[in-house]
């Protein structure tokens, strides 16, 4: 049995019993049993979370919670312009995080994009995500990766060509129980492809 370990925000907490379900029999599927959050905060915990027993295959995600601006009064504009993490700093951060995980000797990490989410339905909130932050921190999650020559699974691309509006939740940011099963999907099989088993 290979040992998989994911580490995410609510969207792997979301996903992570759907993909423990599809790799039944083949991998045990952990995580570290919370949200991750922002890549600062993956940072301050990576030697709290990583299991001493050497997982084979690290599947990695943070950008959702960087890219949060929050809001005053429901309705009201944006308070401030900057992201929780600033770009820059999620730069250092996923750098940090790539070199930690291959300090560790980790057989395979796969990165993951973040996923989309949907403007429109986040107008009345008080926390925000917006799709051109998610974008522009996706492309440098992607140069750091390919640096790093990471395996990526692109589910920011995947949900976009499955149909968003089927598989976001009305929150605009979370998933449909459908919309999780589809992740895990395509989290398992990148997995499998990468790992080759």
């Amino acid at each position: 049995m290979k040992k998989v370990f994911l580490i995410g925000d609510s969207i792997m907490m979301g996903y992570k019993p759907f993909v423990a379900e599809k790799l039944k029999g083949i991998a045990d599927v952990s995580f570290p049993g919370v949200n991750g959050r922002t890549s600062e905060n993956v940072v301050a915990n990576l030697e709290a979370w990583v299991p001493d027993e050497i997982p084979d295959i690290v599947h990695i995600n943070c950008g959702l919670h960087d890219i949060l601006r929050r809001t005053g009064e429901e309705g009201e504009e944006l308070l401030f312009a900057g992201t929780q993490v600033s770009i820059e700093k999620y730069g250092e951060n996923l750098r940090y995080i790539f070199r930690w995980l291959g300090d560790k000797k980790i057989p395979l990490v796969i990165w993951a994009t973040s996923t989309p989410v949907i403007d429109e339905l986040q107008k009345n909130e008080k926390v925000l995500l917006a799709m051109h932050d998610v974008f522009e921190y996706n492309r440098i999650s992607l140069r750091i990766a390919l640096e790093a020559g990471l395996p990526v699974n692109d589910l920011f691309n995947y949900v976009l060509i499955s149909g968003k509006e089927k598989m976001i939740s009305r929150d605009g940011k979370h998933f449909t129980p459908e919309g999780y099963d589809m992740l895990a999907g395509k989290v398992a099989g990148a997995i499998r492809k990468a790992a080759g088993f």
